[in-house]
């Protein structure tokens, strides 16, 4: 596919997610771990509020950096995670695409579940990578109440509560 398709593509799909959560809501608050020139502009143009979360930001944010419902903290997002959970923050939609790495995913999965408001989603990306792949399986096998969609659109991917009922991709 080329670069052009795929980036139309995935700034697509997540356009489609948000518009189908943008049904149930009037304030789409997101949490993007792993932040880049794709998703990020996405988000914050269509969304709310917007914290990003990554290890470094490039140049690319310079771009963006006047944005009022964009912030972004710079740092391990287990941790920040971890902090937001005891502040009592929910977000509409959790982005995860951030060290693809098996046990690092796994860890994100589960604090994303506790940080979705109700029929919020959980958007994964590269859920083709096998460690990527392999966190969302064991996720969705000790969590019976949630369910996995394959997007149609570059390797994207949305996880949610079965029993709530929220137009996704």
């Amino acid at each position: 596919m080329p670069v052009q398709e795929y980036t139309d593509d995935y700034r697509v799909g997540i356009k489609e997610v948000i518009g189908g959560i943008r049904e149930n809501r009037e304030f789409i608050k997101v949490l993007e771990l792993g932040a880049g020139p794709l998703s990020t502009p996405v988000f914050i143009r269509h969304c709310n509020l917007v914290i990003s979360i990554d290890l470094k930001f490039g140049e690319w944010v310079e771009d963006y950096k006047d944005y009022n419902n964009w912030s972004m903290l710079e740092g391990d997002d287990i941790q920040f995670m971890n902090q937001m959970l005891d502040s009592g923050m929910e977000f509409s939609i959790i982005y995860i695409d951030s060290s693809h790495k098996f046990e690092h995913t796994s860890q994100e999965l589960e604090l994303a579940s506790e940080l979705l408001e109700p029929g919020g989603v959980i958007i994964m990306h590269d859920t083709s990578w096998a460690e990527v792949n392999q966190a969302i399986e064991l996720f969705l096998s000790e969590n019976d109440d949630w369910g996995f969609k394959s997007g149609p659109r570059s390797d994207l991917g949305v996880i949610r509560e079965i029993n709530i009922k929220t137009h996704i991709v």
